[in-house]
């Protein structure tokens, strides 16, 4: 099956980019009949209670993929950042009783 083709690149393409995690196909997410864009979800190891979207969009003859793995990954960080930064300004004023 020609789609079952690219989803395999997608999920290779995220697993050869992030070889530090381990990455799953879970399921087709949008587009629409005709499109240029393939989505689809996929689960990870580090991370299994995100959604992870790797998008594929053809462009001509060249398939070009991107991901949400990045947010996904810094989603923690970064909220633990803001939250300390927050503390550091406003003490314990933000904590509410």
């Amino acid at each position: 099956m020609r789609g079952q083709k690219k989803v395999d690149r997608m999920v290779e393409y995220i697993n050869n980019k992030y070889t530090d995690d381990k990455f799953e196909y879970e399921k087709m997410t949008g587009g629409y009949l005709g499109s240029n864009v393939t989505k689809i979800i996929v689960s990870s190891e580090k991370y299994p209670e995100k959604d992870i979207y790797v998008i594929c969009t053809q462009v001509d003859d060249a398939e070009k993929f991107t991901d949400t793995y990045l947010n996904v990954k810094f989603e923690i960080e970064t909220e633990e950042y803001i939250k300390n930064s927050l503390n550091d300004i406003f003490g314990d004023s933000l904590i509410r009783k």
